[in-house]
């Protein structure tokens, strides 16, 4: 999911980040209209643990890489899509700023890519849970609904 500033181009970086402006203003403007008093501080722990273990890397043998916790699936679970997508912005942005994981143009293609894959994923496990042996299941992707 990370990627070095040299892979994209400027006018690329732009774009991505009016996207990702985008989606965060209208994600912060949901989470604000929700006005939960538990909601914040669930915030911050969850953002303080994913970050943590995001921050822990496994090698991938045979291959010369290696991977990490995806936390964006957790979050949108526990706390919704909107409210996920607030956190994990905060999240990848430290990352990129403090631990230089990832670069500032692509950091925000790593905030779209963490809001509308968690957000799909979740309706396909609400979808399971509900279903029964007898009953067909229909896989639906309703990542901006709140």
């Amino acid at each position: 999911m990370h990627m070095a500033d040299a892979l994209l181009s400027p006018a690329t970086g732009l774009v991505m980040w009016a996207a990702a402006g985008s989606a965060l203003a209208v994600a912060s403007r949901v989470v604000k209209a929700r006005a939960d008093d538990a909601l914040v501080p669930l915030m911050g722990i969850l953002g303080a643990f994913v970050f943590a273990a995001q921050m822990i890397n496994f090698s991938i043998p045979g291959t010369g890489s290696s991977g990490h916790l995806g936390g964006g699936l957790l979050l949108a679970m526990l706390l919704g899509p909107h409210a996920a997508l607030v956190v994990i912005s905060s999240v990848l942005t430290v990352q990129a700023l403090f631990f230089a994981d990832g670069g500032l143009l692509a950091t925000p293609q790593h905030i779209d890519q963490s809001f509308l894959s968690p957000g799909q994923r979740l309706d396909v496990l609400v979808d399971l849970r509900e279903a029964n042996e007898e009953q067909a299941v229909t896989l639906a992707s309703l990542a901006f609904d709140p």
